[in-house]
């Protein structure tokens, strides 16, 4: 993950990450089963406006959403940030121990096999992770985003994550050293066995911001934009919380979700000189932290800061 060390790219870092984070939940098998028409996801910058006056009238939508009526139905994503920042110099806002993650050396997509597995070593405490057919959409053709959400289920102290050109890496959220201890699946993920990283801490500079993801749904039929709404709510009401457990935690990044959701509420747009007659639109706001943490031991691991001196 990009470091990241300003509140500008914060903001699209979460933007980013929930594009690819909706997008994958819209692609899944149980979605794709009970939704009419897979919508378009996109994520844009729109400014923070009074809840009643976001969408004022068609101009104001289409502005914003550029060719909108070949994109329908439409779920567009955006931040809308707070004042509320925080930088922390001296210790991490984020366990950054991931200076010595487990990094393979095959690309995905990963060819795995029913049954296969891979045995760990954790801080000295021996895992097992089992890999069956069901946990992925092909298990021919595993992705790290597949395996990130799966380790997060099974193992959530654990984080997979692209570490470069598509290979897998695996760190420990709380600095404990990994070991590859055997198994079918070390070889088909790049690993070998006794492979290991050293768990070590470091000293960082951080920022976290509160902001709100918001999203809108824009469709051309009632039922549809309802439809989609509701799948939306239920990806950051009960999925979010049950397997993600209200969090999305990447090497140097985190979003913490705060267990609160807002649904704006249903609209609609009638339009002139249109290819349709009438928009329909619903928004939901999700409260969150985001955070970031960048490594900074050599340059300021002399340097001694006082309380007054604290940025808070």
């Amino acid at each position: 993950m990009t470091e990241i060390l300003d509140f500008g790219r914060l903001s699209d870092f979460v933007r980013s990450t929930a594009l690819a984070r909706v997008t994958a939940y819209f692609q899944s098998p149980h979605v794709r089963s009970i939704i009419a028409e897979t919508p378009n996801i996109e994520k844009y910058e729109i400014s923070d406006q009074p809840e009643d006056q976001r969408f004022v009238s068609s101009v104001h939508i289409q502005r914003y959403f550029a060719n909108l009526f070949e994109k329908l139905p439409l779920i567009a994503i955006t931040t809308v940030s707070s004042s509320r920042f925080q930088m922390n110099i001296g210790k991490p806002l984020i366990n950054d121990g991931y200076v010595g993650s487990l990094v393979g050396s095959v690309p995905e997509p990963f060819d795995l096999d029913d049954g296969d597995y891979i045995d760990l070593e954790i801080g000295g405490i021996p895992y097992s992770v089992l890999f069956s057919a069901d946990m992925f959409t092909d298990i021919d053709v595993v992705t790290i985003q597949e395996l990130h959400d799966l380790f997060l289920q099974l193992l959530p102290f654990v984080s997979a994550y692209d570490g470069g050109s598509g290979v897998i890496a695996l760190s420990d959220v709380y600095n404990r050293p990994i070991i590859v201890v055997d198994g079918t699946a070390v070889s088909k993920l790049g690993l070998t066995v006794g492979q290991g990283t050293a768990s070590k801490r470091s000293q960082s500079l951080g920022i976290s911001e509160r902001m709100s993801l918001s999203i809108d749904v824009v469709t051309q039929d009632r039922n549809q934009r309802t439809e989609l709404a509701d799948v939306l709510s239920t990806l950051f009401g009960f999925y979010l919380f049950d397997h993600d457990l209200g969090q999305w935690v990447y090497p140097k990044n985190s979003i913490i979700f705060r267990g609160e959701m807002t649904r704006r509420g249903e609209s609609e747009v009638a339009l002139e000189n249109a290819p349709i007659s009438k928009l329909y639109l619903d928004s939901i706001d999700v409260p969150l932290i985001a955070f970031a943490s960048v490594e900074r031991m050599e340059e300021i691991e002399d340097l001694t800061i006082s309380a007054e001196q604290n940025i808070l």
